[in-house]
């Protein structure tokens, strides 16, 4: 059994934990806001365009590569795995990893890693990642963007990949946080963004050709974006809520911690009692 020495410093480190938990709650607490409005400031931007692109490829006998010309493809598919940058997240990441492991994409899959987590999930799984990045900061964002967009371009318009897809936790509430696959190309349908398969026939200038090459780039920017924001959004209220869960559990292992040892001293008391009323 702990001395009651060892008790007591066991309830002082106990404590101060929960001290560092409640700051650190506090902090992500006072980032949601920020972090959900940027969030959900995209998505009518993003469903318009998104709208916008399908129409388009209506109107193509098939939807061109990013450099304009029709080529065969490989079978394979490239993956964006966004995940958080730093941990104490609860099961965020675990969940985005868990999704990834049931899908039959996984089998036939090459990654691009945007987020610390991610990678070390990625290369604890043997996947092959071709390229790593940190999850981008607001000063380095629209540099990251133009990056990305433009190297994704380039592996899906000279044929290397079939399909390429973002997996990311999407931002639902402070509470929950669902991991989404989203088919970024070619275009496919998502729950958010349903289009209407009844469209009236348009007249387009330029040709549509034209104009689908021009809206591709800014497409897979504000795709990408949105899933950036997202992972940010969901990373702050993850860690809002483990924070919560961890200085809850503190407290209340402290005040366990402090009835041992109230218990315990008052033991050592009678029985010193005891023994001075027997001597």
């Amino acid at each position: 059994m702990p001395s009651l020495k060892q008790i007591n410093s066991r309830t002082k480190t106990v404590k101060q934990i929960s001290k560092i938990t409640k700051a650190m709650q506090m902090v992500s607490a006072s980032r949601i806001k920020k972090a959900q409005d940027v969030a959900n400031s995209s998505i009518p931007y993003s469903a318009k365009l998104y709208q916008m692109m399908h129409r388009l490829k209506i109107s193509l006998t098939d939807e061109l590569p990013t450099n304009g010309q029709k080529m065969a493809r490989q079978n394979r598919n490239l993956i964006l795995y966004f995940s958080t940058q730093k941990g104490l997240v609860g099961g965020l990441n675990s969940n985005v990893r868990r999704i990834l492991l049931a899908s039959p994409l996984k089998e036939n899959a090459d990654y691009i890693a945007i987020g610390k987590k991610g990678a070390r999930q990625l290369s604890g799984i043997k996947a092959n990642v071709v390229l790593k990045f940190d999850l981008p900061k607001a000063g380095n964002l629209e540099e990251f963007l133009e990056v990305i967009s433009k190297e994704v371009a380039s592996l899906y318009g000279n044929g290397t990949y079939s399909k390429i897809y973002l997996l990311f936790p999407k931002f639902i509430t402070t509470s929950k946080q669902i991991p989404e696959f989203l088919q970024l190309i070619p275009l496919g349908n998502t729950v958010n963004k349903t289009v209407n398969s009844g469209y009236e026939s348009y007249l387009f200038e330029p040709k549509p050709e034209v104009l689908y090459k021009e809206l591709v780039a800014n497409y897979l920017e504000i795709e990408i974006l949105n899933a950036i924001y997202s992972t940010e959004a969901s990373e702050q209220s993850a860690r809002m809520v483990a924070m919560k869960n961890a200085t809850d559990n503190a407290i209340d292992l402290a005040g366990k911690l402090t009835h041992i040892y109230n218990v315990k001293r008052q033991q050592k008391i009678t029985t010193e009692i005891l023994e001075l009323s027997n001597k």
